[in-house]
């Protein structure tokens, strides 16, 4: 995600009208990067995805649903500090989607982005995204 995030900060520094059309989808740094424009085009049937941080092979929420879930006793070391990095990123990618909307949109919160709420196969679809858009 840190490249995804690179760019967007990029396109968000550009001091001309930036425009992103999505004809199919943006997932997770595609989001990110989607974000960062001044308008968002999308498709009749396009979505953005989540930007939901993956640790490993894990998606962030997922790990810390299972140290919420299971009695403390039962987690592995590793599993704890999986979790602890979870939270990081989770905190790190709300900045960023703050960071990137602030100036073009009005607020979103973060965390229908960025929580785990929306899995990659239901995105954020044009119609939803008209609603939190100067468009």
């Amino acid at each position: 995600m840190l490249a995804s995030l690179q760019i967007a900060r990029a396109i968000k520094r550009h001091r001309g009208k930036v425009t992103v059309h999505v004809p199919h989808h943006a997932m997770s740094g595609g989001t990110l990067i989607a974000l960062a424009a001044d308008e968002i085009v999308m498709a009749p049937d396009a979505v953005l995805g989540p930007v939901d941080p993956q640790i490993g092979e894990f998606p962030a929420v997922s790990i810390l649903e299972v140290v919420k879930q299971k009695p403390m006793a039962e987690i592995d070391d590793r599993t704890l500090i999986l979790a602890d990095v979870a939270k990081k990123a989770i905190r790190q990618t709300k900045d960023a989607v703050l960071e990137l909307l602030s100036g073009n949109y009005p607020p979103l919160p973060p965390s229908r982005l960025s929580k785990g709420r929306l899995l990659s196969i239901c995105g954020i679809q044009e119609n939803k995204v008209k609603r939190y858009s100067s468009l």
